[in-house]
């Protein structure tokens, strides 16, 4: 019996030591340091430590080697990820290459980088941003619609006035479009819009 469970924990931790090591190297491939060629090399680097792991793990050989070394290539990636720092200072595409930002001044509450494209297709559309200052005393009513996809726990925020969403969605509803064609609609509107 004692047999049996020391290696079923070897196999688990051979499994642990798999999944570790697919993620870390999935992460050195895609964001990891230095050119394509470097993160390439980083990625297999670590894939081998880890897969040198897993076949000490199930042939228990080499685990005062293996074991170590993949210990310290983990805490290597640990740091590294763990330094990794989120950035709007990359190769965005260009309907999403500027966030729009607000300032505020009391009641007043200017939205910078309001996105106003002029869409012909999907691919096909001129950008457009301005900015524009709404007197939050005036505002007498909004709508807040979340259009979810993939599931209940990712969704696009709309936040508008009532009039312009309402026909929106009940122009899409109304003609029997599916409910995919409408949350399209609602994402070419700009994220904030005066008209």
């Amino acid at each position: 019996m004692r047999r049996f469970l020391t290696g079923s924990v070897r196999w688990l931790g051979a499994l642990v030591v798999l999944a570790i090591t697919g993620w870390g190297a999935l992460a050195l491939a895609v964001v990891g340091p230095g050119g394509d060629q470097d993160r390439l090399a980083l990625a297999a680097v670590y894939g081998l430590a880890g897969l040198a792991a897993v076949v000490a793990l199930v042939l228990h050989r080499g685990l005062r080697v293996a074991l170590p070394v993949f210990a310290l290539a983990l805490v290597a990636i640990g740091v590294w990820w763990g330094g990794l720092t989120p950035s709007n200072e990359r190769d965005w595409q260009p309907e999403v290459a500027r966030l729009a930002y607000a300032t505020i001044d009391g009641d007043m509450v200017t939205v910078h980088n309001v996105r106003n494209f002029d869409y012909r297709t999907e691919t096909d559309f001129t950008p457009a941003y301005y900015d524009r200052t709404y007197d939050l005393k005036k505002l007498d009513s909004g709508d807040l619609v979340a259009v979810y996809w993939m599931g209940p726990a990712i969704a696009h925020l709309f936040l508008g006035r009532h009039a312009l969403l309402r026909s929106l969605v009940g122009r899409g509803c109304a003609s029997g479009q599916p409910a995919h064609a409408v949350s399209r609609r609602l994402a070419e509107l700009p994220y904030l819009r005066d008209r």
